[in-house]
């Protein structure tokens, strides 16, 4: 069978609301249906077995690079196509050291930089995605580079999100944002022009060095690449899971009090913090759709896929089927109270993709982000004061404005 496509290009209505968009298309057409996206169609496979299929089974079939945004390599260099092929595994090599270090590790830097809820409490409310932005790109630095950006950090959250934002550009002519994007990438490579040697001075491994085999134009690349997913998924995660406790206050009080209770008794079981980010990535998953490219003429489920189809895979639909999950728009984070899949089947939780692409990082962000809610919730009374109204898809799903909490001094 093969899946006709409109010639209707839907990029603007998908930007504005995919899991809308998604979730109408999917309830007229599932288990697949095709959409024209950035000008192309672009095939949806909306099942577990499905996803198990494209990411983990024949993966051999699918290629990442060929379905990367068409303004990717100009923006990223050879750091946005280390997601394919031989490069992809040298850079993985590369990385995954930096990325698996210990809890204590963790929750050391976690708390030096979290001195900074210091600076909340002298405002009547902060948005907790855009302040924690700043913290998470402090915390991940500092674990992958030994370095600290301080004040810089805001510079670099804002240079990234509009370098990130230029990928969602329909072309490299005539669209603002991918002007917007091309000056970020001028003013972030005079960044570090101006700051490297300071920062490979600070790093306890050469790292930087590793990855930097072919010029330092590649090293820019890569670092560019390094600072969006060092605060992206963890900050939106973090605000979330802040904005969906305030909807649950008999929840909230658990996570306040095994936080507390946490750091006097100490625990080597799975902490309700962890169970609500777990939840906070089924149900707000910063990757909202994997895009690979066949490579050859593939059969799945009755379906016929052309080589050069490029095939979706979306967490967001996927992470609230009612097959796989009971209240499936609810927030329940006892579901993983047993499972780290939270009870589905294989390719029903993929938060962080899966097969030889996962994240290599996605221990590491939600360690860190229920360490930050830990620190918050440990020593320092919390109130959500404002919910997160809208939703912003570009470069990842993330709040578009809020939560809005307020933060004291914890009473006695």
């Amino acid at each position: 069978m093969i899946i006709q496509t409109d010639d209707v290009d839907l990029t603007e209505e998908y930007l504005g609301d995919v899991f809308g968009t998604l979730r109408r298309h999917s309830a007229r057409s599932a288990p697949a249906f095709s959409l024209r996206l950035f000008g192309a169609p672009h095939l949806f496979l909306v099942r577990p077995e499905a996803t198990s299929f494209v990411l983990e089974g024949q993966a051999e079939l699918f290629s990442a690079r060929g379905a990367a945004l068409g303004t990717g390599k100009a923006l990223f260099g050879d750091a946005f196509l280390f997601l394919d092929g031989m490069l992809h595994r040298q850079r993985r090599q590369a990385t995954l050291a930096q990325f698996r270090v210990g809890d204590d590790v963790i929750d050391s830097t976690v708390a030096a930089v979290c001195s900074g809820f210091v600076e909340w409490t002298r405002r009547e409310a902060v948005c907790a995605f855009r302040s924690a932005q700043e913290l998470f790109l402090r915390i991940n630095c500092r674990i992958l580079f030994g370095w600290d950006p301080g004040a810089d950090s805001r510079l670099l959250v804002s240079l990234t999100e509009a370098l990130a934002s230029g990928l969602f550009a329909k072309n490299e002519v005539d669209d603002v944002r991918f002007k917007v994007a091309v000056q970020a990438k001028a003013d972030l490579r005079e960044y570090w022009r101006s700051n490297l040697s300071s920062i490979r001075f600070a790093a306890e491994s050469d790292y930087l060095g590793e990855i930097a085999d072919e010029s330092v134009e590649s090293l820019y690349h890569h670092l560019n690449m390094m600072l969006w997913v060092a605060f992206e998924t963890c900050a939106s995660t973090f605000a979330f899971a802040l904005n969906e406790l305030a909807s649950d206050v008999d929840v909230f009080r658990e996570c306040v009090r095994a936080a507390r209770s946490c750091s006097i008794m100490g625990t080597s079981r799975r902490s309700s913090l962890e169970l609500v980010v777990l939840e906070t990535l089924r149900l707000w998953p910063p990757a909202y759709v994997l895009a690979r490219e066949a490579t050859s003429k593939v059969e799945f489920g009755g379906y016929q896929i052309d080589p050069g189809t490029i095939v979706c895979v979306a967490p967001i639909l996927l992470h609230r089927m009612p097959e796989l999950y009971s209240r499936p728009d609810e927030f329940v984070p006892s579901r993983f109270s047993a499972s780290t899949t939270g009870g589905s089947p294989a390719g029903g939780y993929v938060p962080f993709g899966a097969g030889a692409k996962v994240c290599v990082a996605r221990r590491l962000a939600v360690r860190e982000t229920s360490a930050v809610l830990s620190r918050l919730l440990l020593e320092w009374d919390v109130d959500i004061v404002g919910k997160v109204l809208a939703l912003d898809w570009v470069p990842g799903l993330r709040p578009a404005a809020g939560p809005w909490i307020s933060v004291r001094a914890r009473s006695s």
